[in-house]
């Protein structure tokens, strides 16, 4: 009997997985996307492949991220594909802009879980059939990587990784629209400069405190390594000038 029910638990877990991953096909379908041959096999086949790595639900739970971000992706692409045709050294400081938005779009796409990255990583390494579904390829996830890994060593130096996966990367249109806020005082009259330099200073410490969900051992860390770190302040959203004077007030 216990045979059986082995069996038969590891038959419905099977069953579920396959379901898991039709459903993911019907509502590619049901988005009005027709598929022939060719594209049927080669869908079939990519599914197959990201079975090795990933569930169903975490399939899910990656499509539906990326489809959030697609036009973020594309754009990221082509500025990368832009730095490299520059010639650009992707170790240099310069890149770190393009690093930032890489890894903050990595996160997103795999809701903050820092295992599905690097099994996401693994799969594009060792599975040539999921490349270039985005536009790139080995070669531009080799240099942008390169970049990626210096952050993240710069990041390591100052948090743990279990603080890592606890920031908040959703804020870039806030931190945009801060570093638009303090230029815009910086250009203004010198006599109102000071009280809307204040009400800049309050946006920004409330949006560490976003940043770092409110834990106070985390902001300090969090303010002082984006004040101290070389290749975190190159690609900081926020331009690093700008937030010493905001920072400062």
């Amino acid at each position: 009997i216990q045979r059986q029910i082995t069996a038969l638990d590891y038959q419905i877990e099977q069953a579920s997985e396959l379901c898991g991953r039709l459903k993911l096909l019907q509502e590619n379908l049901s988005q009005g996307n027709e598929l022939d041959l060719e594209d049927w096999l080669s869908t079939l086949s990519s599914m197959s492949t990201f079975g090795k790595y990933f569930t169903a639900s975490e399939l899910k739970k990656i499509f539906d991220n990326g489809k959030q971000t697609e036009h973020q992706w594309a754009s990221l692409i082509a500025d990368i594909r832009t730095a490299m045709n520059r010639k650009i050294p992707p170790n240099s400081l310069d890149i770190q802009p393009l690093a930032r938005r890489w890894m903050d779009l990595s996160v997103r796409m795999t809701g903050g879980d820092f295992e599905l990255m690097k099994r996401w990583e693994r799969m594009y390494l060792q599975e040539p059939t999921t490349r270039g579904k985005r536009g790139d390829d080995l070669e531009m996830v080799q240099y942008i990587n390169t970049a990626v890994e210096l952050r993240v060593k710069a990041f390591l130096t100052h948090f743990t990784q279990n603080e890592l996966q606890t920031l908040n990367v959703n804020l870039e249109n806030e931190w945009v629209s801060l570093g638009v806020e303090i230029g815009a005082v910086m250009r203004g009259k010198a006599a109102k400069k000071d009280q809307k330099m204040q009400t800049a200073a309050e946006k920004w410490s409330n949006l560490v405190d976003q940043a770092t969900n409110q834990g106070p051992i985390l902001r300090r860390k969090f303010i002082n390594a984006f004040k101290v770190d070389p290749v975190l302040r190159a690609g900081s959203i926020l331009d690093p000038a700008l937030e010493d004077l905001v920072r400062e007030a």
